[in-house]
C-alpha cells in the first residue's frame, strides 16, 4: 500500500496509541514508520507526544525520502512533508522544522504555506522582522486567506504597530469572524474606547463558542469594562448538566418519567433571579441548582436567567427520549469499514440496504432510512430490515428507530464507493 492511501485510512480515525500498536504490530517496515510518522494526526486533537515520538518522525522522514515511490514522484509527497515540518514545529524542533521548509520552497517552488509556517516559527523566536518577511511572501501568493491577515496582524501588535494591526484584523473579521479575528477587533475598538463596540465584539466571540480558555478571556474583559461602565447588556448562560443535554435536547431513558435537572449560569456578574417555567427556582453561591421535574418525551420547559444588569435570558429544553445503548443497528450492506458506508452500485443505480435490530418488533413503532418508512421482519436471526434507494456518495446514509413509548436511537454513515 502507498503512503498517501496509507495516511488516507488512518487518518483521524484513532489515537496516538492506536499508531503505536501498529507500528508495533508492523515492527520497522516502511509502512509502519509512516504512520508513526503522522502519529499526531491520527491522534486525538491535544494528546501528549510520546518520549519515542521524535525518534520516529525521524525515522518515518527518512525511510519515505528512501522509500521507490518517493523517489519515483516526489511531487506527490510535499504535501506530507510539510505535515513532518508542521509536526516538527508543534514539538518546537524549530530549526530543522526551518531547513525542511527551506528545502522543500527550494525543489517545488513557492508555496505560501512553506512562507506562513516559517513565518509562524520566527514568530515564535521572536525573531519579528523575519516572521514579516515571511508572510509578507505568503500574501504575495494568497492574499485572500483569513488567517494569514491575523497572522500579520499579531506580528504587527508585537511590534506596537497598532493601525496597520487593527487593519488586517478588520480584513481578517469580514473574510472569517473567527475566535482570533474576533478579539483583535476587541483589542482595537477597546484601545479606541468604543465600549459598545467592544461589547459587541464580545458577544460575538461566546456565540462563537471558543474554547474555554478565550470565553474566560472575554469574561475577564467584561469585568474589565464593566468596572468603569454600567452600560453592559450581556446576557446569562444556561448549562445543564444532567440528563445529557444535546444543544437544547435532553436526553432521557427509555419510559423515563422523572429526572432530577441539574445545571448552572453562568455571567459576567451576579443572577439575581432563575426561573423554569415561570417559577423560581434556588441556586447556591456558584449559581448550580438542582430541580425534580415529572417528564415524558416531547415535553419542554423554560429556563429563564436574570443578572443584577437586568440582562434576560430565556431558553426553551425539549425532552427526547432515548433507547439504550444495549439496542443495536447492524447494517449487513452496505458493509460498514471505519464508519463508512462502503456501497458497491454502479452510478446512478439503487443501493440495496439490509441490517437487523436486537430489539422486539412489538415495540417498534417506525424506522426510517433517509426520512423513508421501511418495514420490518421477524426472522430466525432476529428482527431485520431491507430496502432499496438511491444512495450516491457523499450522501449520508441515516437509520433513526423509534419505539412506541417514544423513545429513539439514530446512526448515521457518510457514504462511499468501493
Amino acid at each position: 500500500m502507498i503512503i498517501p492511501e496509507l495516511i488516507e485510512a488512518k487518518n483521524g480515525s484513532g489515537s496516538y496509541a492506536d499508531a503505536l500498536m501498529y507500528c508495533n504490530k508492523f515492527e520497522k517496515t516502511f509502512a509502519a514508520n509512516a504512520v508513526f510518522l503522522f502519529g499526531k494526526f491520527v491522534a486525538k486533537k491535544g494528546a501528549e507526544p510520546t518520549s519515542d515520538y521524535y525518534p520516529a518522525l525521524k525515522a518515518g522522514y527518512e525511510a519515505m525520502l528512501n522509500s521507490t515511490e518517493y523517489i519515483k514522484t516526489p511531487a506527490r509527497y510535499h504535501e506530507y512533508l510539510l505535515q513532518y515540518a508542521d509536526a516538527l514545529f508543534e514539538i518546537k524542533k524549530y530549526n530543522e522544522a526551518i531547513f525542511l521548509l527551506n528545502t522543500l520552497t527550494k525543489n517545488e517552488g513557492n508555496n505560501s504555506k512553506y512562507y506562513y509556517k516559517r513565518s509562524q516559527i520566527y514568530f515564535e523566536q521572536e525573531k519579528l522582522d523575519s516572521s514579516l518577511f515571511e508572510i509578507q511572501g505568503a500574501f504575495k501568493m494568497s492574499k485572500t486567506n483569513a488567517q494569514y491577515y491575523i497572522h500579520r496582524a499579531k506580528i504587527y501588535e508585537k511590534q506596537d504597530k497598532w493601525k496597520e494591526a487593527c487593519n488586517d484584523y478588520e480584513i481578517a473579521f469580514e473574510n472569517k469572524a473567527n475566535c482570533d479575528a474576533v478579539y483583535g477587533r476587541f483589542k482595537c475598538e477597546r484601545r479606541s474606547n468604543n465600549i459598545f463596540n467592544s461589547v459587541d465584539l464580545l458577544k460575538k466571540g461566546i456565540e462563537l463558542s471558543c474554547t474555554e480558555e478565550t470565553y474566560n478571556l472575554y469574561l475577564r474583559e467584561i469585568d474589565s469594562i464593566k468596572a468603569s461602565y454600567k452600560e453592559e447588556k450581556i446576557k446569562p448562560i444556561v448549562y445543564i448538566t444532567d440528563p445529557l443535554a444535546v444543544e437544547q435536547k435532553l436526553l432521557l431513558k427509555e419510559e423515563q418519567t422523572s429526572v432530577t435537572l441539574k445545571g448552572y449560569v453562568k455571567d459576567d456578574s451576579k443572577i439575581k433571579l432563575l426561573m423554569v417555567n415561570d417559577l423560581p427556582v434556588a441556586m447556591n453561591n456558584n449559581f448550580e441548582f438542582e430541580i425534580p421535574v415529572v417528564v415524558k418525551g416531547g415535553d419542554s420547559l423554560r429556563i429563564t436567567a436574570i443578572d443584577i444588569w437586568n440582562n434576560v435570558s430565556s431558553v426553551p429544553f425539549y425532552f427526547t427520549m432515548v433507547l439504550p445503548d444495549s439496542v443495536e443497528i447492524k447494517l449487513t450492506d452496505p458493509v460498514i469499514k471505519n464508519n463508512v458506508a462502503m456501497i458497491k452500485s454502479k452510478p446512478n443505480s439503487s443501493v440495496y440496504i439490509q441490517g437487523s435490530i436486537n430489539y422486539p418488533k412489538e415495540k417498534i413503532h417506525q424506522l426510517l432510512l433517509n426520512n423513508t418508512e421501511t418495514t420490518t421482519e421477524v426472522k430466525e436471526q432476529g428482527v431485520t430490515f431491507e430496502s432499496a434507494m438511491d444512495l450516491l456518495p457523499p450522501d449520508t446514509l441515516t437509520i433513526k428507530l423509534t419505539s412506541v413509548s417514544g423513545a429513539v436511537k439514530e446512526i448515521s454513515y457518510p457514504v462511499k464507493r468501493n
